[in-house]
């Protein structure tokens, strides 16, 4: 029930990255992104790990921050 608790907070976090990044809100997007990607690490979830990743990488590109943007899209490889 813990997991399922934390994996539901998560899902709002990636349903409200996912809505700013569409909206082109790429800051909000990152905050909200990376709360979900510490869940997603603290309850062992890959799957998870890996979808916030690629959208992070997207949304550091959009923001202009092409270091961190290629970081994040190193690690969706590694995974």
């Amino acid at each position: 029930i813990f997991i399922l608790f934390f994996r539901n907070i998560g899902q709002y976090l990636f349903d409200e990255g996912t809505s700013l990044y569409n909206k082109s809100d790429f800051r909000g997007a990152a905050e909200k992104l990376e709360q979900m990607l510490d869940i997603c690490k603290w309850i062992n979830y890959p799957q998870g790990i890996s979808a916030i990743i690629n959208y992070l990488g997207g949304v550091y590109y959009h923001l202009g921050d092409y270091p961190k943007a290629l970081k994040y899209y190193e690690q969706v490889l590694e995974n």
